[in-house]
């Protein structure tokens, strides 16, 4: 009886230990499971995390690009401005030399019709 008793204490031993060998095998598995995806879902985070910067600097980079053409495209418009500008008053200023120049040949052609009517009627009168 007694070794009957000892044989299934034993038996029951054994049974016991292999259960919780087999419960701390899978919780070892659960728990290397749940690491394993945490460490996805950061690795995952991670990556988002990159794109996103990366994102950030691409629409950064893109709107500093097209700020600086617009600032080119205004500068090409004001030297374009400049120069009809420049252009207009040396058209003016050419034009109002010219009328000046018109003017003073006409004076000058003047006095001299001038002078010699006066001189003719010197001549005429003594």
């Amino acid at each position: 009886k007694k070794d009957v008793w000892k044989r299934q204490r034993k038996k029951k031993r054994k049974v016991e230990k292999e259960e919780k060998e087999r419960r701390d095998r899978e919780e070892e598995e659960k728990r290397k499971a749940f690491e394993e995806e945490q460490k996805q879902k950061a690795e995952e985070e991670k990556k988002a995390a990159a794109e996103k910067d990366l994102a950030k600097k691409n629409a950064r980079l893109k709107e500093e690009k097209q700020k600086a053409a617009e600032e080119e495209e205004n500068k090409r418009v004001k030297e374009k401005q400049n120069q009809k500008r420049e252009k207009e008053e040396t058209e003016n200023k050419n034009k109002f030399e010219e009328e000046k120049q018109k003017k003073e040949t006409e004076k000058e052609g003047k006095k001299k019709v001038d002078k010699e009517r006066k001189t003719r009627r010197k001549r005429i009168v003594p």
